[in-house]
């Protein structure tokens, strides 16, 4: 496993124009310094989290599952994976 410093050179030496990640070449080569200053950084978020569920402008943030399940509904429409994604009603429905 590499470090975040690290990855970077190894993905840009294996990285071609044909492979999923080579659109985020730019990306990641630009902010790697950005993320890897914040990869530990941990902090409290209730007061946002408060402010926003009092408004009647808020929004819940969506659970990892859903978040998960539409990025593999993507990945699917795209025939990156050939796994289908659970639908919404059958993973309420299991519940």
């Amino acid at each position: 496993m590499f470090s975040l410093p690290g990855f970077v050179p190894e993905l840009i030496g294996r990285c071609r124009k044909e492979d999923l990640l080579f659109p985020l070449l730019d990306f990641l080569v630009g902010s790697v310094d950005n993320i890897s200053a914040m990869e530990f950084k941990r902090y409290d978020s209730s007061c946002y989290q408060a402010a926003r569920n009092a408004s009647v402008w808020g929004k819940a943030d969506p659970s990892l599952e859903d978040t998960v399940n539409g990025i593999l509904r993507f990945m699917h429409r795209k025939g990156i994976v050939s796994v289908a994604p659970r639908e919404f009603d059958a993973i309420t429905a299991g519940r």
